[in-house]
């Protein structure tokens, strides 16, 4: 009988160690992952734009994250056509940086005051002071993947 109480109390004890050091494996993993998407984060403050010309148009994209705030403005041949500022959030996964955007509204052009809630994300990476970005690549994103550099 002694036997089976200590058998049971050892299973209860390392059953407990197990879910402890389970949490505290989880609760670091969970510090990492906030460290590297603080980084991250950091790294996207700024000013990004991205330029081309469609149609003899000159267009230009300006990006600016200050925060957890960004506003695309757009301008075709030098005028403000379109601009909109939204929340966002980033997170460094295993795989790829995510970018995640809400409680968007438009602040500039035909549309203005116009809201879009979201959440809306897609992937993105900056690298060697260019940032991409892929759109429509996750999962319930309509239409053919979208690439954008910055």
């Amino acid at each position: 009988m002694r036997y089976d109480t200590l058998t049971r109390c050892q299973l209860a004890a390392l059953l407990g160690t197990l879910l402890f050091s389970a949490a505290l494996f989880s609760a670091a993993t969970a510090t990492a992952d906030e460290s590297a998407s603080d980084k991250l984060l950091a790294e996207c403050q700024g000013t990004w734009i991205r330029t081309n010309a469609n149609n003899g148009a000159k267009n230009r994209v300006v990006k600016v994250i200050e925060g957890n705030k960004e506003t695309v403005s757009y301008f075709r041949n030098g005028m403000l056509t379109r601009a909109h500022q939204v929340e966002i959030e980033v997170a460094a996964t295993e795989h790829f940086n995510l970018f995640t955007f809400k409680n968007g509204v438009v602040i500039a052009g035909p549309d203005k005051g116009d809201k879009f809630a979201g959440p809306h994300s897609y992937a993105f990476k900056i690298e060697d002071n260019t940032w991409y970005e892929v759109m429509q690549l996750l999962k319930g994103g309509k239409g053919r993947p979208n690439v954008n550099q910055y």
